[in-house]
């Protein structure tokens, strides 16, 4: 059947909408970007849902909320409209639980309608939105208090659609803590920085409680009688029986008093937990207390709560370890971290898979909790075994040596690894290079050669694998981001650092700033084209991406798309050099398939924390892992700009095949 152009016309929107469901059967469409681990991070708030108590929410450092439908079994982040926030308690509503308050450390106020899907943003009348806490009246849960940090208590009458400043009577305006009063609808409490303060129901004021006259660091009241119970550090626990008229410190067998937050449960036992680490808690109304033995020190409580349909439950958020359960009333402790990807990663590194398989090595720093790696493309993780400090800085996966890694921690120091991150053991000087190093780069053919460079502006070099280190260069003032070799001539060496791009030609050439046409001068990351390698990418923070066709003589910039400029890392496809990608503070990942001239958003249904590093699988470079400063590494398979022509050329044949098909004659 010939085709006139009106039905080709529509043959060819057939097949390109044919082709849009075709891809989206295979791609997600930037919609997933899972997190894939490491487990773990910082809780500060975790809530239960006031009707299902197998719904769990907890509020994460720089990881917005984690949500758990199981009883914190798994996590899922519920993170809409809130990646990257510090959320520092939760509140939700007694009467209509799909309503979901998140306080923030730095962001005001957010508000979720559907349990946590998706959030927005709350704040008209908040100007100081440093939060500590936030309540919901139990009676009106339509009234919402808010506690600042330095503006005072906010009160909201509408649900959080406006504020107003609510501090009358308050002698102080850091506040650092709120409780609802349920046996007196309408009551709060306000621990701050000058004492505690008491609202009554409808009142206008707040009214100073005298004893304790400083620092209040949290409030928790008994459900059946008057007792009121406060955390202050350096004086541990006091306790009103009489509505708060008179005060007693009660802390016998309370061996640290450094007391930063405490809970009570439906039965009366309450816990107290400390700056050091210890759990207590106490069977006789605070009177007395005991050590929690079971209580891993190592992970000091940031919240506890417990669950409302079962007193012996307990669920404990922690600084770096996530969250901790007990079933028998704190006698024995386990993780539940299974989703909860809260870990900062600074820096991440793809190596070689190991003998027999086709998914590669990863190794994630994180700035609080160490190094991980995973030798299955990120499906497990485990801890690697003789780093003495939490903070990873930098990572090098050897360029010739496959199952040898290194890495930088703390000031300086630097560690090897011959069994992929399994076990490191200390190189070079026993203090390490003297401040932290943030970049290392191993020479593409020579065994042993590296660089390393970091905070102090120093870059230092070895021949041996890092045994012996010497300075080579001396940049005052300056902070060494990256380092890059060029791949096809070695001896050419780039620094990307907060003043700009250095470069060396040769091994016995000076140093020279490279820096002709950058729009910016904090260099984050660069990247060098393995077959044309006069071509160079520049990350800059606030600049976006510049390209060099000229080795670094000259600079351009190439943003047209990147809607953020605030670029942190960059990587490129080594199969495909013009496909780049572009990580950003937003938590934008961006894609350009033509050398950076134009760039589009591949995560754009996906709300993540800043992104820190891009690496690309060196066996499968469709496949990006990125490190975020919040919820772990995620993940994504891209297609590759074929997969375009070849959806929309099979939809094209089907779709002509069906109009080509003869049509029955109707009886």
């Amino acid at each position: 059947m010939p085709l006139n152009s009106s039905v080709f016309l529509r043959l060819a929107a057939v097949a390109a909408a044919s082709a849009l469901v075709m891809l989206s059967a295979r791609v997600d469409w930037g919609e997933a970007w899972p997190s894939i681990g490491p487990e773990g991070g910082t809780v500060r708030a975790l809530a239960f849902d006031r009707l299902d108590a197998g719904i769990l929410y907890a509020g994460t450092l720089k990881g917005g909320v984690f949500r758990s439908l199981d009883g914190a079994r798994t996590w899922q982040r519920a993170n809409a409209g809130l990646a990257g926030t510090t959320v520092v308690d939760i509140a939700v509503g007694p009467l209509t639980p799909s309503r979901v308050f998140a306080a923030t450390d730095a962001a005001g106020v957010f508000r979720s309608a559907d349990r946590g899907l998706t959030w927005r943003a709350c704040n008209a009348g908040v100007d100081v939105p440093a939060l500590r806490a936030i309540a919901i009246d139990p009676a009106h849960p339509a009234v919402l208090l808010a506690a600042s940090f330095g503006g005072g208590i906010y009160r909201s009458d509408d649900a959080c659609a406006s504020w107003r400043a609510f501090s009358a009577g308050l002698a102080e305006s850091f506040v650092l803590a709120l409780a609802a009063d349920t046996r007196s609808p309408g009551t709060f409490y306000a621990g701050t920085q000058g004492g505690l303060f008491r609202l009554g129901a409808n009142a206008a004021r707040w009214v100073a409680l005298g004893d304790p006259a400083w620092y209040v660091q949290d409030v928790v009241l008994a459900p059946d009688r008057e007792a009121i119970h406060l955390a202050v550090p350096g004086e541990g626990v006091l306790t009103s029986l009489d509505a708060g008229r008179t005060w007693l410190r009660t802390n016998e067998g309370l061996t640290d008093l450094m007391v930063a937050g405490l809970d009570i449960a439906p039965g009366g036992e309450v816990y107290a937990q400390t700056q050091s680490g210890k759990l207590f808690s106490s069977s006789d109304g605070a009177r007395s207390w005991h050590v929690v033995e079971s209580w891993p020190s190592q992970a000091p409580v940031e919240t506890l709560v417990i669950d409302p349909g079962a007193a012996d439950h307990l669920y404990a958020g922690t600084d770096f370890a996530g969250v901790r359960m007990s079933r028998d009333g704190g006698k024995r402790w386990q993780a539940v971290n299974r989703g909860l990807h809260n870990l900062q990663i600074e820096t991440l590194a793809a190596g070689a898979a190991a003998d027999g398989g086709d998914a590669p090595a990863l190794y994630a720093g994180s700035r609080y909790s160490g190094l991980f790696r995973s030798i299955d493309g990120g499906l497990t993780w485990q801890s690697g075994r003789g780093l003495p400090d939490p903070r990873v800085s930098a990572i090098l996966a050897d360029p010739l040596r496959p199952s040898r890694v290194y890495a930088a921690v703390g000031r300086g120091q630097l560690f090897v690894s011959d069994d992929r991150g399994a076990v490191w053991s200390a190189l070079g000087p026993a203090k390490g290079l003297g401040s932290p190093l943030h970049a290392l780069a191993g020479h593409p053919l020579v065994a042993g050669v590296m660089l390393a460079g970091g905070a102090s502006g120093r870059l230092f070099g070895t021949q041996d694998g890092g045994q012996h280190w010497r300075s080579v260069a001396d940049f005052p003032g300056t902070m060494i981001q990256h380092i890059v070799f060029d791949p096809v001539r070695p001896d050419s060496v780039y620094l990307g650092t907060n003043r700009g791009i250095y470069v060396r030609e040769t091994g016995s050439a000076p140093w020279r700033p490279a820096n002709a046409g950058l729009l910016h001068d904090d260099v984050q990351a660069l990247a060098i084209d393995p077959v044309h390698p006069n071509v160079i990418f520049a990350a800059t923070y606030g600049g976006g991406v510049h390209r060099s066709e000229d080795a670094g003589a000259h600079w351009q910039a190439r943003n047209a798309g990147l809607t953020d400029l605030h670029v942190r890392t960059i990587a490129l496809d080594p199969a495909a050099p013009d496909t780049l990608y572009a990580g950003s503070r937003s938590g934008r990942i961006f894609r350009s398939d033509d050398g950076g001239s134009h760039w589009r958003i591949i995560n754009d249904h996906t709300d993540l924390p800043p992104i820190t590093t891009l690496v690309l699988d060196p066996a499968q470079p469709r496949r990006i892992f990125a490190a975020t400063a919040g919820n772990s590494v995620v993940a994504e398979t891209q297609p590759s700009g074929w997969t375009w022509v070849g959806a929309i050329f099979a939809a094209l044949v089907a779709a002509r095949m069906l109009l080509a098909r003869p049509v029955a004659k109707q009886r």
